[in-house]
């Protein structure tokens, strides 16, 4: 299945977390879905975003964290470029609790942040990515970089987890 439209990927992602049917969606080469502010949940189904050639991209404008995955839930991202996500804590381009697993190959994290600096909230951790709570995070072929965290692990944060990266590069982050 395909989604077009930032309408029509919420709208069967807001379908598949109700009845948490699995979902699989091609995202069109070269699209550029840009999230105004709102991130994208994955709670307890299995999620396949993928696309082709230069990929697609989601881009959280630097308004919100661009992907959730929780309760347990299964995202797998092929050739998808995840970019200007920020969050005030816990991952500004990808955050896992619960369990989760995000599988990633061919993409690129990059120009995340979490925090403020200001040390006002806890957990600004994992500018790029934050993998928690029994969740698991295998990467390969993928580049993570010029993402920052207030606190720590400025590409990545696991705490009680796991992630492998193969082949992946890292790059510019603090």
């Amino acid at each position: 299945m395909a989604a077009a439209s930032l309408l029509e990927l919420r709208a069967q992602l807001d379908a598949s977390n109700t009845t948490k049917v699995p979902l699989s969606l091609q995202l069109h080469e070269g699209a550029h879905f840009s999230l105004g502010g709102e991130q994208l949940r994955v709670s307890g189904f299995n999620l396949t975003l993928h696309s082709t050639g230069i990929g697609a991209t989601l881009d959280g404008q630097h308004l919100s964290r661009l992907l959730s995955v929780e309760g347990g839930a299964a995202l797998r991202l092929h050739n998808v470029h995840l970019v200007n996500g920020a969050a005030l804590s816990e991952g500004g381009g990808l955050r896992l609790t619960e369990g989760s697993t995000c599988t990633m190959t061919s993409c690129t994290i990059t120009h995340c942040k979490t925090g403020d600096r200001r040390g006002l909230n806890a957990h600004q951790e994992g500018g790029g990515l934050y993998v928690y709570g029994g969740s698991r995070c295998p990467m390969s072929n993928c580049t993570l970089a010029h993402c920052r965290a207030a606190q720590g692990g400025g590409a990545c944060l696991q705490l009680q987890s796991t992630c492998v990266m193969t082949n992946c590069a890292i790059a510019n982050c603090s």
